[in-house]
């Protein structure tokens, strides 16, 4: 699943391809990938040597990220842990 899905998170992430260059139509999508802000934020302090106030605009949606996905993480493997509970079984597919 993950050779599926690794090509589609690094092209929209900006490793390979700026996200601010991106069409519209892929830019809203790779801006719910934490991947790209922090590609961002590594790249405008290297390269243009920003600091940590100037950076607040990719690091604040990090931080937000940081918070959710977590717990997002959690409700996951609840959900599935009383999936796998009320089947009796681990394979899910």
């Amino acid at each position: 699943m993950s050779n599926l899905v690794f090509p589609f998170v690094i092209l929209l992430g900006g490793v390979l391809y700026p996200v601010a260059l991106l069409p519209d139509w892929l830019r809203i999508p790779a801006r719910a990938l934490p991947l790209g802000y922090g590609i961002q934020a590594i790249a405008d302090a290297m390269l243009y040597g920003k600091g940590i106030t100037e950076l607040r605009s990719q690091l604040l949606p990090l931080a937000g990220f940081a918070l959710v996905l977590p717990i997002v993480g959690m409700l996951a493997f609840r959900w599935l842990e009383i999936l796998v509970r009320e089947r009796g079984e681990l394979d899910l597919y």
